[in-house]
């Protein structure tokens, strides 16, 4: 029996845990690096939602107590001004303002205001927010 090839139990087991030391963190690593991704994503998503409203507010015009102040949406669909009790939303897009002035150089003034758009998940905790400034279009 001086001459049997093979493998002991002994060899075995020191594979299986060499092996489990080394693949263990690398499932980790990959975990943690998925989970980051999905987060990503769904953050993602909601910058959109608030671009969108942002766009919709530029090309609309922003007069205050015309212009929506929240948004429902859908990843599939966007965002809209209504809600519809039957559907279960992705995400709430709040809409609030102040206004700035702006003096020019010929003494005129510029009346705006800073729109901050807050788009919020609804199936997570996560929230992201963008500011832009729309030049008032009222002609009072």
């Amino acid at each position: 029996m001086k001459n049997e090839r093979g493998i002991t139990l002994i060899e075995l087991l020191v594979a299986v845990v060499i092996s489990g030391i080394i693949i263990i963190p690398l499932l980790t690593i990959l975990s943690g690096s998925y989970t980051r991704t999905i987060k990503q994503g769904e953050e993602t998503q909601l910058m959109y939602f608030a671009q969108e409203v942002i766009e919709g507010i530029r090309s609309e015009g922003f007069v205050i107590g015309t212009t929506p102040t929240k948004y429902w949406c859908l990843n599939n669909s966007g965002c809209e001004s209504s809600e519809n009790s039957s559907i279960q939303y992705d995400a709430i897009v709040e809409v609030s303002s102040f206004p700035i002035t702006f003096n020019v150089i010929s003494n005129d003034v510029i009346e705006a205001y800073e729109v901050i758009v807050t788009a919020k998940s609804l199936s997570n905790n996560l929230s992201t927010e963008l500011v832009t400034v729309v030049v008032n279009t009222n002609n009072e």
